[in-house]
């Protein structure tokens, strides 16, 4: 961001009887247009938020011309558009951690067959409650997001300056990690050695692939179409299109009863915050591996009865992470997720008025996360009921089979017949767990193992 939109946000920033409202009405505008974005990528599976960010990084010049008019007709400086952009791509982050949920429910089910390895959301969708999985979801997004918002700048005096904790515990980044993928493998401890040997196998396989796809060159290197990151296909092979492929046979889905519940989603959500906390701040920790980490910690297992308390604390993972890899942009000056690797690009040099306190490009940036938590929340609700109406009236097969034409295409299009080749590798891989009955999060090796390398290197 250039200095000339200073002025701008040192007004915003002022405590007098002044606001700059156009500056605010403007980030409103980026909110409801990156709510949109995420949306979009929120609802078709295999779309990764971090692609998103990289693709709107990418169309930098081109939004830049779109928005143009919209900032002359306000009389603001061109300045502020990295600042407007960024805003685009927090929005459209927070959303998609709302609404990436639907997919995973209403189109991924897995048949009978693979019981073992069906999430909780699945088992309610195929009990014909749906819906209350979607509520349990959107409460606990909510409720995250709005808490991680609430402790942000208390969070920059606990991590930054003053206090600097991030400082003393960075060194022990890699012991940390070592914990996480060792909590990870104990629990499967109810599957006995068989289940726990086998999330070892996949997490060093996995993490082997990630280590490849990072630091070494793969074949077909003269073909990677518009070069962009591949962790796209290494993740949607990994995670997505195995979940896509496992439901193209399945049975009929019973209709979706109208939710009736309404019990308070409070404690779940708190617990999935702090395990957020811990996806925000430490590289590599996935928001499925700190769900699995929040949920070890409970006495029940995930059934029937705990299995809302349970997408609830799943959901507050993933929205509270969004907010707390913004705050750890802020303190470190480093982006933990594609999403703020792309604002930390946009900001440039003056990413370092982002961890001042107060700051006025933190305070925009969260109000955008605040406002797109309550877009994301009301559409999460409708897109689940439109969802349910649809889910007994088409052939979700042949839906499932045009999402991963989409997918191949992507990928082609992203990172060309390299792109391909990594993502049949992956998908392989990600078929493993569900055949042999274990958690797909032990997949998060491709991540965890790498950057625990990397620290440690």
């Amino acid at each position: 961001m250039q200095s000339d939109c200073n002025p701008h946000l040192e007004r915003f920033a002022t405590l007098g009887n002044r606001v700059d409202i156009p500056l605010l009405l403007m980030i409103v505008y980026s909110t409801f247009l990156g709510s949109m974005l995420g949306s979009v990528s929120g609802l078709i599976p295999g779309i990764h938020v971090n692609t998103l960010a990289l693709v709107l990084l990418a169309m930098e010049p081109w939004l830049e011309n779109l928005m143009g008019g919209v900032l002359s007709a306000s009389d603001m400086e061109p300045g502020i558009m990295p600042l407007m952009i960024s805003s685009i791509i927090v929005s459209a982050a927070v959303v998609h951690s709302f609404l990436d949920f639907i997919p995973s429910i209403f189109l991924g089910a897995p048949d009978s067959s693979q019981a073992l390895s069906v999430l909780p959301g699945h088992r309610m969708l195929m009990s014909g409650n749906g819906l209350e999985a979607v509520l349990c979801s959107a409460k606990g997004s909510l409720i995250g997001a709005l808490l991680a918002v609430l402790i942000a700048t208390p969070s920059q005096l606990v991590m930054g300056p003053p206090l600097e904790i991030y400082d003393e515990i960075s060194p022990w980044i890699p012991l940390i990690l070592l914990g996480v993928v060792i909590f990870l493998i104990i629990s499967e401890r109810n599957g006995g050695w068989r289940s726990m040997s086998w999330a070892v196998a996949i997490s060093l396989s996995s993490g082997l692939l990630g280590f490849i796809v990072l630091n070494a060159n793969l074949p077909l290197g003269g073909m990677i179409g518009m070069g962009q990151s591949l962790l796209f296909p290494l993740l949607t092979g990994l995670f997505g299109l195995p979940t896509l492929l496992l439901s193209l046979d399945n049975p009929s889905i019973p209709e979706q009863t109208k939710s009736l519940e309404r019990a308070s989603r409070i404690k779940p959500s708190i617990k999935g915050v702090l395990a957020g906390a811990m996806v925000g701040w430490f590289p590599g920790i996935t928001s499925t591996s700190g769900a699995v980490m929040a949920s070890f910690l409970s006495r029940r297992t995930v059934n029937e009865e705990s299995a809302p308390n349970f997408i609830t604390t799943v959901s507050a993972v993933g929205s509270s992470a969004t907010v707390f890899s913004l705050i750890a942009l802020s303190v470190t000056g480093r982006g933990r997720t594609g999403a703020m690797l792309a604002v930390a690009d946009l900001l440039g040099e003056d990413l370092d008025l982002l961890g001042q306190v107060p700051s006025a490009q933190f305070g925009l940036l969260l109000l955008s996360a605040l406002i797109s938590a309550g877009l994301g929340y009301l559409l999460t609700l409708k897109m689940g009921s439109i969802f349910a109406r649809m889910i007994s009236r088409y052939d979700m097969g042949k839906v499932g089979k045009a999402i991963i034409i989409l997918v191949l295409i992507l990928v082609l299009l992203f990172n060309g017949l390299q792109g391909l080749l990594l993502l049949g590798v992956a998908t392989l891989l990600g078929m493993i767990p569900p055949r042999v009955g274990v958690g797909r999060v032990h997949l998060t090796g491709c991540l965890l193992i790498p950057v625990m390398l990397f620290f440690l290197g």
